[in-house]
Parts: C-alpha cells; sequence; structure tokens
C-alpha cells in the first residue's frame, strides 16, 4: 500500500525542487482554501513495491481527513481541522491524473 497525504493549506510548491511525478512542498505559507472553490493539490504517494498482473485491480481511496490512519494519524488536538463537507472535483475542467510506473519484463 502506497501512502500520501497533505494538508491542503500547505499545498504551496518548490518548482526548483518538484519533479513531474514528484511534488515538493515548501511549507513555508500558508494558503487556506476558498470555500467552493476547485484547487489543485499535488500529493506525492510515497513509492511501494507491489506488482499486479494481468486482469489485477489497483485501486486509489481519496479521503478528506487523516482520522483511522493509526500511528499517522495527525491527532494534534491544537492543529486538528475537519476535512468534514469537502468537495473533490474531477473530470471535465477538473480532470486528474495518477501516475503510475510500468516495468517492462
Amino acid at each position: 500500500m502506497g501512502i500520501g497525504w497533505l494538508r491542503a493549506s500547505h499545498r504551496k510548491l518548490d518548482p526548483e525542487r518538484s519533479l513531474p511525478h514528484r511534488p515538493w512542498h515548501s511549507h513555508d505559507e500558508i494558503q487556506p482554501l476558498e470555500p467552493g472553490v476547485p484547487t489543485l493539490l499535488e500529493v506525492e504517494i510515497w513509492p511501494t513495491s507491489i506488482t499486479l498482473e494481468a486482469g489485477q485491480r489497483l485501486q486509489l481511496r481519496v479521503q478528506a481527513d487523516d482520522d483511522n490512519m493509526g500511528l499517522l494519524a495527525h491527532d494534534d488536538p491544537d492543529d486538528r481541522k475537519s476535512g468534514r463537507g469537502a468537495t473533490i472535483h474531477l473530470g471535465g475542467d477538473h480532470a486528474s491524473h495518477l501516475y503510475v510506473p510500468v516495468v517492462p519484463d
């Protein structure tokens, strides 16, 4: 299982350190979201070493908070923001993509 997450307000990219398949966030500026306004978020999914055989499926789960993530959950009560009510825009003007490497035989 690959994992990746990003606090949306920390979405600012460092263009010199970012790669097409690896966004690098500077975390030096808070950029609050504006309710109802679609906002591009680029999230790196950490590498993993799974191989899918023909006919197998890859599942991508997107969630608006990090509850139920065990030791990876963000649970500081003084710095907790709920993702409840978040909208994920996709398709059309808001097309999304997932980079998946294909390793030849």
